[in-house]
């Protein structure tokens, strides 16, 4: 594996009401900014990164790379993050590195080589999943699942929640505070985006857009009759 760039890269991930961006430069430095945002994350977005420039004493132009979160997460708060990163892209003629909840998920679960299937908060009724291992998200085993069969899946399956947010919606059905819990961070994204930078997965800006897993009732229907057999 290619060793993370030294690049100045910045971060940003809106697929939540945390509003989470940082810049990481020289090998080790960063500074960051970590919010929940009750507002748009637009209306503020800019004005947090000239002050993240300012604190790391950098112009723009200095910049080399945008890592940007493209969920799954916050469909308009994606769309936002996204956008701008485009922008930013094109304008200070930047590279991009997209980064996945599963994948910033995976990086955080590296030391745990048997599949630990991740939770992502999706809506008040259900969760996107997916495995990871070995510090590998794997892309086939991405589903939704409806916060009522939980109770079912947690004595026999490695689970672990990004937040507390399902905690809370899944509590009606059974989960009372027994669900292992990550919070990711800013810092997550730096670290990650850069190794991907390092390794030359680069964003195409012309197609790059958020991962967008929201399936249709029919779908999930099939799903749920699917694990029903």
């Amino acid at each position: 594996m290619n060793e993370p760039t030294t690049t100045p890269l910045l971060a940003i991930d809106t697929s939540s009401l945390t509003l989470r961006m940082a810049i990481g430069y020289g090998e080790d430095r960063l500074v960051k900014y970590e919010e929940a945002i009750r507002i748009s994350h637009g209306r503020v977005m800019l004005n947090k990164i000239d002050h993240l420039l300012q604190s790391a004493g950098m112009p723009k132009d200095q910049l080399g790379a945008i890592a940007v979160s493209v969920g799954p997460g916050s469909f308009t708060g994606l769309r936002i993050g996204v956008a701008l990163a485009k922008g930013l892209a094109l304008g200070l003629n930047l590279d991009v590195v997209a980064v996945s909840t599963f994948e910033l998920a995976a990086y955080r679960l590296a030391d745990r080589t048997s599949p630990v299937t991740v939770l992502v908060p999706f809506k008040k009724d259900a969760c996107f999943t997916a495995s990871v291992a070995g510090g590998k998200f794997l892309e086939n085993t991405v589903s939704v699942l409806p916060y009522a069969e939980l109770p079912g899946l947690m004595p026999n399956e490695s689970l672990v929640a990004i937040g507390a947010e399902i905690s809370a919606l899944a509590r009606p059905h059974g989960v009372n505070g027994s669900l292992p819990m990550i919070e990711l961070s800013a810092a997550d994204l730096v670290n990650l985006g850069r190794l991907k930078l390092a390794q030359g997965e680069l964003a195409d800006i012309e197609t790059l857009e958020p991962m967008y897993l929201q399936k249709s009732q029919a779908e999930l229907r099939f799903e749920q009759r699917q694990r029903g057999q």
